[in-house]
């Protein structure tokens, strides 16, 4: 995983360029299947050999964004280990890390499974 936190600095030290939708590709040119750039309320920039695409942020209030980065990450994984498609798994890693962003510290707000599927219903998104 790519993650943006330092506006951009990673991204442009990794492929010389500045923006994400050319510097995704030159990312996956150095050997990752997937690049994926985490930019907070922005959202999440998924790149591979077959499909670029935005995955945009939830709005919340948000009280803490302290291990937001880590919480996208780990569930990210969980998507992966799922077996869902790329686009269901970002926009699950989105939530939780939405939903942490509401509680104060690094891990009391991390969602479990289904309370992160809650989330996504409570917005009339279902993953399978």
């Amino acid at each position: 995983f790519c993650h943006g936190v330092h506006h951009g600095l990673r991204r442009q030290s990794l492929s010389g360029d500045e923006n994400i939708w050319t510097a995704g590709p030159k990312a996956l040119e150095h050997g990752p299947r997937i690049v994926v750039e985490t930019r907070g309320e922005e959202g999440a920039y998924t790149f591979t050999a077959g499909e670029e695409f935005h995955t945009p942020a939830f709005e919340v209030d948000v009280v803490d964004t302290t291990g937001a980065g880590d919480v996208f990450h780990g569930a990210y994984l969980v998507g992966l280990l799922q077996g869902w498609n790329l686009r269901d798994t970002a926009l699950f890693a989105t939530a939780v890390s939405a939903s942490k962003c509401t509680k104060l510290g690094g891990r009391a707000g991390i969602a479990c499974f289904e309370d992160a599927l809650d989330f996504l219903r409570q917005r009339s998104i279902h993953i399978p």
